[in-house]
């Protein structure tokens, strides 16, 4: 092979590989990158942060929703008073929509498009220590819990609440509760679960049942408008619920491990 040769197939060499580069470069720009907020302050099994960046079953759900429809999720933890801020600048594409006793999807603001089908339901009950707890009646108890609002007006005025205190995390809520600053604490099972093997410490009692919390993917209008992609994502979703898919999302960030992520 003569240097004339060699000079073609150098630069036939170079030519594939640029090629190549533009084509991943296209591959990438053809992948759009949608924001997710979820609200701070959840834990393990749901949401919580590492170096990896935001792990849960809920980020989970919503990357595997977008995926097959060639779209890539980028997981923000947002205190819930920004959440909305957020979504009418402009800054955000996708929210988990939680309806509860108090709250419904119809609650939401209109720049939010909602599928109706449910992705996550969330039993929520009344965490003891032990049954003995119970002996006193719940409107004299020290109650703690994260703050959600809407939730828990409608508990305490239910309930006739009449000294809950509000905690930024489920893991204070846990830590006040074993420490008996509060006589129960409103959770759900998998956070009790998971903060129990997390810690190391003995599992709470639900006692009292409080309902459900049911969870929606919402989209913004914004978002909408630009890809087009509610009824497809909404497709998903019905697939999902018929499926019964959300446990097997839970179940992987159950386990203490996660934290060391």
């Amino acid at each position: 092979m003569n240097g004339c040769q060699i000079k073609k197939l150098s630069l036939g060499i170079f030519c594939i590989f640029l090629a190549g580069v533009q084509v991943c470069i296209a591959s990438n720009a053809a992948t759009p990158t949608l924001l997710y907020h979820h609200r701070s302050g959840s834990t393990a099994p749901f949401a919580y942060a590492t170096p990896k960046g935001v792990m849960g079953a809920f980020p989970d759900i919503v990357r595997h929703l977008l995926k097959p429809m060639g779209y890539q999720v980028s997981v923000h933890h947002t205190p819930e008073a920004r959440i909305y801020p957020e979504m009418l600048a402009g800054r955000g594409d996708l929210i988990l929509v939680t309806t509860q006793k108090g709250l419904d999807v119809g609650d939401y603001p209109p720049n939010i498009m909602i599928c109706p089908s449910v992705i996550g339901r969330i039993p929520i009950g009344l965490y003891f220590l032990s049954k003995s707890a119970v002996d006193r009646p719940i409107a004299e108890m020290h109650i703690g819990a994260i703050r959600l609002a809407s939730f828990k007006r409608s508990l305490s005025r239910d309930l006739q609440l009449k000294n809950i205190t509000r905690f930024s995390s489920n893991e204070q809520v846990f830590k006040a509760l074993l420490t008996e600053r509060i006589d129960a604490a409103i959770s759900d099972p998998y956070t009790m679960k998971s903060l129990s093997l997390t810690l190391q410490r003995p599992l709470p009692v639900p006692l009292v049942d409080l309902g459900a919390v049911t969870a929606y993917i919402g989209l913004s209008k914004a978002a909408e408008e630009r890809y087009e992609i509610f009824d497809p994502l909404c497709g998903q979703a019905a697939d999902w619920e018929r499926q019964g898919r959300f446990a097997e999302f839970l179940v992987p960030h159950l386990e203490p491990a996660v934290h060391a992520q």
